[in-house]
Protein backbone atom coordinates (compact mmCIF):
# COMPACT_ATOMS: atom_id res chain seq x y z
CA UNK A 1 0.00 0.00 0.00
CA UNK A 2 1.38 3.40 -0.96
CA UNK A 3 0.66 6.85 0.49
CA UNK A 4 -2.03 7.72 -2.07
CA UNK A 5 -3.90 4.46 -1.48
CA UNK A 6 -3.71 4.95 2.29
CA UNK A 7 -5.17 8.46 2.06
CA UNK A 8 -8.05 7.22 -0.10
CA UNK A 9 -8.82 4.45 2.41
CA UNK A 10 -8.62 6.77 5.43
CA UNK A 11 -11.17 9.16 3.90
CA UNK A 12 -13.87 6.72 5.09
CA UNK A 13 -12.19 5.82 8.40
CA UNK A 14 -14.43 6.11 11.50
CA UNK A 15 -12.38 6.21 14.73
CA UNK A 16 -13.65 4.15 17.64
CA UNK A 17 -15.68 1.76 15.46
CA UNK A 18 -15.13 -1.66 13.93
CA UNK A 19 -12.84 0.10 11.43
CA UNK A 20 -10.10 -0.05 14.08
CA UNK A 21 -9.94 -3.85 13.75
CA UNK A 22 -10.21 -3.93 9.95
CA UNK A 23 -6.91 -5.11 8.35
CA UNK A 24 -7.11 -2.58 5.52
CA UNK A 25 -7.61 0.36 7.88
CA UNK A 26 -4.89 -0.98 10.19
CA UNK A 27 -2.39 -1.01 7.34
CA UNK A 28 -3.37 2.51 6.24
CA UNK A 29 -3.12 3.83 9.83
CA UNK A 30 0.31 2.25 10.28
CA UNK A 31 1.51 3.98 7.12
CA UNK A 32 0.09 7.29 8.41
CA UNK A 33 2.03 6.92 11.67
CA UNK A 34 5.24 6.64 9.66
CA UNK A 35 4.45 9.54 7.32
CA UNK A 36 4.20 12.98 9.03
CA UNK A 37 2.44 14.61 6.08
CA UNK A 38 -0.18 11.86 5.87
CA UNK A 39 -0.71 11.94 9.65
CA UNK A 40 -1.19 15.73 9.55
CA UNK A 41 -3.81 15.31 6.82
CA UNK A 42 -5.58 12.60 8.86
CA UNK A 43 -5.73 14.78 11.98
CA UNK A 44 -7.07 17.71 9.96
CA UNK A 45 -9.69 15.44 8.38
CA UNK A 46 -10.82 14.15 11.78
CA UNK A 47 -10.95 17.71 13.10
CA UNK A 48 -13.24 18.73 10.22
CA UNK A 49 -15.58 15.80 10.93
CA UNK A 50 -15.68 16.65 14.64
CA UNK A 51 -16.37 20.32 13.91
CA UNK A 52 -19.33 19.71 11.64
CA UNK A 53 -20.75 17.13 14.05
CA UNK A 54 -20.50 19.50 16.99
CA UNK A 55 -21.87 22.41 14.96
CA UNK A 56 -24.98 20.55 13.89
CA UNK A 57 -25.60 19.10 17.35
CA UNK A 58 -25.41 22.54 18.93
CA UNK A 59 -28.33 23.90 16.91
CA UNK A 60 -31.62 23.56 18.79
CA UNK A 61 -35.08 24.97 18.00
CA UNK A 62 -35.97 28.18 19.87
CA UNK A 63 -37.65 27.57 23.24
CA UNK A 64 -41.43 27.68 23.05
CA UNK A 65 -41.48 27.76 19.25
CA UNK A 66 -44.30 25.22 18.97
CA UNK A 67 -46.46 27.03 21.54
CA UNK A 68 -45.86 30.39 19.86
CA UNK A 69 -46.95 29.05 16.47
CA UNK A 70 -50.09 27.48 17.91
CA UNK A 71 -51.00 30.65 19.77
CA UNK A 72 -50.57 32.70 16.60
CA UNK A 73 -52.82 30.35 14.66
CA UNK A 74 -55.65 30.41 17.22
CA UNK A 75 -55.55 34.05 18.37
CA UNK A 76 -58.79 35.89 17.56
CA UNK A 77 -58.80 39.42 16.21
CA UNK A 78 -61.02 41.99 18.02
CA UNK A 79 -64.18 43.03 16.15
CA UNK A 80 -63.67 45.97 13.85
CA UNK A 81 -66.51 47.85 15.55
CA UNK A 82 -64.95 47.54 19.00
CA UNK A 83 -63.63 50.85 20.32
CA UNK A 84 -59.89 50.82 20.72
CA UNK A 85 -58.28 53.45 22.85
CA UNK A 86 -54.74 52.58 21.79
CA UNK A 87 -53.55 50.97 18.58
CA UNK A 88 -50.55 48.72 18.97
CA UNK A 89 -47.83 48.71 16.37
CA UNK A 90 -48.70 46.40 13.52
CA UNK A 91 -46.19 43.61 12.96
CA UNK A 92 -45.70 42.45 9.38
CA UNK A 93 -45.78 38.65 9.09
CA UNK A 94 -42.15 38.33 8.02
CA UNK A 95 -41.09 40.43 11.03
CA UNK A 96 -42.73 38.16 13.61
CA UNK A 97 -40.24 37.16 16.34
CA UNK A 98 -40.73 33.38 16.08
CA UNK A 99 -40.21 33.40 12.31
CA UNK A 100 -37.07 35.53 12.56
CA UNK A 101 -35.71 33.22 15.29
CA UNK A 102 -36.30 30.17 13.13
CA UNK A 103 -34.66 31.85 10.12
CA UNK A 104 -31.64 32.73 12.26
CA UNK A 105 -31.30 29.09 13.33
CA UNK A 106 -31.38 27.92 9.72
CA UNK A 107 -28.79 30.54 8.79
CA UNK A 108 -26.46 29.30 11.54
CA UNK A 109 -26.82 25.71 10.35
CA UNK A 110 -26.08 26.72 6.75
CA UNK A 111 -23.07 28.78 7.82
CA UNK A 112 -21.61 25.91 9.85
CA UNK A 113 -22.11 23.46 7.00
CA UNK A 114 -20.55 25.70 4.35
CA UNK A 115 -17.64 26.58 6.62
CA UNK A 116 -16.52 23.01 7.16
CA UNK A 117 -17.05 21.58 3.66
CA UNK A 118 -13.68 20.78 2.23
CA UNK A 119 -12.80 22.69 -0.95
CA UNK A 120 -11.74 19.55 -2.82
CA UNK A 121 -15.22 18.09 -2.33
CA UNK A 122 -16.73 21.09 -4.10
CA UNK A 123 -14.20 21.12 -6.93
CA UNK A 124 -14.11 17.40 -7.82
CA UNK A 125 -16.47 16.31 -10.60
CA UNK A 126 -16.32 12.55 -10.02
CA UNK A 127 -14.59 10.82 -7.13
CA UNK A 128 -14.52 7.09 -6.40
CA UNK A 129 -16.77 7.64 -3.38
CA UNK A 130 -19.33 9.52 -5.50
CA UNK A 131 -19.29 6.76 -8.11
CA UNK A 132 -19.98 4.14 -5.42
CA UNK A 133 -22.83 6.24 -4.01
CA UNK A 134 -24.31 6.60 -7.49
CA UNK A 135 -23.94 2.87 -8.14
CA UNK A 136 -25.72 2.13 -4.86
CA UNK A 137 -28.67 4.38 -5.70
CA UNK A 138 -28.77 2.96 -9.25
CA UNK A 139 -29.08 -0.59 -7.97
CA UNK A 140 -31.95 0.21 -5.63
CA UNK A 141 -33.69 2.24 -8.33
CA UNK A 142 -33.80 -0.17 -11.24
CA UNK A 143 -33.24 -3.63 -9.76
CA UNK A 144 -31.85 -6.16 -12.23
CA UNK A 145 -29.55 -4.10 -14.47
CA UNK A 146 -28.83 -6.34 -17.47
CA UNK A 147 -30.48 -5.04 -20.65
CA UNK A 148 -28.49 -6.91 -23.28
CA UNK A 149 -26.36 -10.04 -23.41
CA UNK A 150 -23.15 -10.54 -25.33
CA UNK A 151 -20.74 -13.47 -25.46
CA UNK A 152 -17.11 -13.02 -24.61
CA UNK A 153 -15.90 -13.41 -28.21
CA UNK A 154 -17.69 -10.21 -29.17
CA UNK A 155 -16.21 -8.10 -26.37
CA UNK A 156 -13.07 -7.25 -28.28
CA UNK A 157 -15.01 -5.92 -31.26
CA UNK A 158 -17.21 -3.75 -29.06
CA UNK A 159 -14.16 -2.53 -27.15
CA UNK A 160 -12.32 -1.56 -30.34
CA UNK A 161 -15.41 0.29 -31.55
CA UNK A 162 -15.43 2.28 -28.31
CA UNK A 163 -19.11 1.67 -27.69
CA UNK A 164 -18.92 0.64 -24.05
CA UNK A 165 -16.27 0.33 -21.31
CA UNK A 166 -15.25 -3.35 -21.28
CA UNK A 167 -13.52 -5.20 -18.42
CA UNK A 168 -10.12 -6.79 -19.04
CA UNK A 169 -10.35 -10.36 -17.75
CA UNK A 170 -6.83 -10.37 -16.32
CA UNK A 171 -7.90 -7.51 -14.01
CA UNK A 172 -10.74 -9.60 -12.49
CA UNK A 173 -10.68 -12.25 -9.76
CA UNK A 174 -10.15 -15.68 -11.29
CA UNK A 175 -13.62 -16.83 -10.27
CA UNK A 176 -15.05 -14.13 -12.56
CA UNK A 177 -12.84 -14.91 -15.56
CA UNK A 178 -14.93 -16.89 -18.00
CA UNK A 179 -14.43 -18.69 -21.29
CA UNK A 180 -15.40 -17.66 -24.81
CA UNK A 181 -18.97 -18.95 -24.63
CA UNK A 182 -20.04 -17.40 -21.34
CA UNK A 183 -22.74 -14.71 -21.56
CA UNK A 184 -22.47 -11.38 -19.80
CA UNK A 185 -25.39 -9.07 -19.21
CA UNK A 186 -24.47 -5.42 -19.52
CA UNK A 187 -25.88 -1.91 -19.54
CA UNK A 188 -24.18 1.08 -21.14
CA UNK A 189 -24.94 4.19 -19.08
CA UNK A 190 -24.20 7.90 -19.03
CA UNK A 191 -23.95 9.56 -15.60
CA UNK A 192 -23.93 13.28 -16.35
CA UNK A 193 -21.34 12.82 -19.11
CA UNK A 194 -19.44 9.96 -17.44
CA UNK A 195 -19.58 6.78 -19.58
CA UNK A 196 -20.15 3.73 -17.37
CA UNK A 197 -20.38 0.08 -18.36
CA UNK A 198 -22.24 -2.13 -15.88
CA UNK A 199 -21.80 -5.88 -16.27
CA UNK A 200 -23.70 -8.74 -14.66
CA UNK A 201 -21.23 -11.54 -13.84
CA UNK A 202 -21.42 -14.93 -12.13
CA UNK A 203 -18.63 -16.79 -10.37
CA UNK A 204 -17.99 -20.54 -10.42
CA UNK A 205 -20.46 -21.04 -7.57
CA UNK A 206 -23.29 -19.19 -9.33
CA UNK A 207 -23.06 -16.04 -7.17
CA UNK A 208 -24.12 -12.89 -9.05
CA UNK A 209 -22.18 -9.61 -9.12
CA UNK A 210 -22.51 -6.20 -10.75
CA UNK A 211 -19.25 -4.84 -12.15
CA UNK A 212 -18.97 -1.11 -12.94
CA UNK A 213 -16.24 -0.25 -15.46
CA UNK A 214 -15.06 3.37 -15.87
CA UNK A 215 -12.24 4.91 -17.89
CA UNK A 216 -10.09 6.79 -15.35
CA UNK A 217 -9.28 9.49 -17.91
CA UNK A 218 -12.76 10.88 -17.22
CA UNK A 219 -12.04 11.11 -13.50
CA UNK A 220 -10.11 13.50 -11.29
CA UNK A 221 -7.29 12.44 -8.96
CA UNK A 222 -8.10 8.73 -8.92
CA UNK A 223 -5.52 6.83 -6.85
CA UNK A 224 -3.88 3.66 -8.11
CA UNK A 225 -5.57 0.85 -6.19
CA UNK A 226 -3.52 -2.29 -6.73
CA UNK A 227 -5.52 -4.08 -4.01
CA UNK A 228 -9.27 -3.68 -3.50
CA UNK A 229 -10.76 -1.11 -1.12
CA UNK A 230 -14.03 -2.20 0.45
CA UNK A 231 -17.18 -0.33 1.43
CA UNK A 232 -20.69 -1.35 2.52
CA UNK A 233 -23.88 0.65 1.86
CA UNK A 234 -27.38 -0.44 2.86
CA UNK A 235 -26.76 -4.17 2.62
CA UNK A 236 -24.56 -4.03 -0.49
CA UNK A 237 -20.80 -4.59 -0.47
CA UNK A 238 -18.44 -2.80 -2.89
CA UNK A 239 -14.82 -3.50 -3.84
CA UNK A 240 -12.88 -0.86 -5.83
CA UNK A 241 -9.59 -1.31 -7.64
CA UNK A 242 -7.79 -0.07 -10.76
CA UNK A 243 -6.08 -1.79 -13.66
CA UNK A 244 -4.39 0.21 -16.40
CA UNK A 245 -6.63 3.19 -17.24
CA UNK A 246 -9.71 1.49 -15.82
CA UNK A 247 -11.51 1.78 -12.50
CA UNK A 248 -13.44 -1.32 -11.44
CA UNK A 249 -16.18 -1.35 -8.80
CA UNK A 250 -17.59 -4.78 -7.96
CA UNK A 251 -20.93 -4.91 -6.15
CA UNK A 252 -22.70 -7.78 -4.44
CA UNK A 253 -25.64 -7.92 -2.08
CA UNK A 254 -24.43 -9.11 1.30
CA UNK A 255 -21.56 -8.48 3.73
CA UNK A 256 -18.07 -7.29 2.78
CA UNK A 257 -16.66 -10.61 3.99
CA UNK A 258 -17.98 -12.34 0.86
CA UNK A 259 -16.05 -10.01 -1.46
CA UNK A 260 -12.92 -10.30 0.67
CA UNK A 261 -13.13 -14.07 0.32
CA UNK A 262 -13.49 -13.76 -3.46
CA UNK A 263 -10.30 -11.69 -3.74
CA UNK A 264 -8.45 -13.80 -1.17
CA UNK A 265 -9.17 -16.88 -3.26
CA UNK A 266 -7.98 -14.97 -6.32
CA UNK A 267 -4.65 -13.98 -4.73
CA UNK A 268 -4.06 -17.45 -3.30
CA UNK A 269 -4.23 -19.09 -6.72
Amino acid sequence: MNKQEAQFILESYRPGTEDDSDPTFKEALELARKDPELMAWLKESEAFDTLISQGLQSITPPAGLKETILQGATRERPPIEAPVERQEKKVIWWQSPWLMTMAASLAVMLAVTLTVIRPQELEADWSVAKIIDTASSQTSADGAPAQEYINFKDLRARFEAGDIPVPQTDHLPKDLQKGDNTSYGYTAMDWDGLPVGRWTLHDNRGEMYQLYVIDTRYLKDVPTLSTPVYREIQGYAFASWTGGNTLYILEQQGPIANLRELFKYHHDK
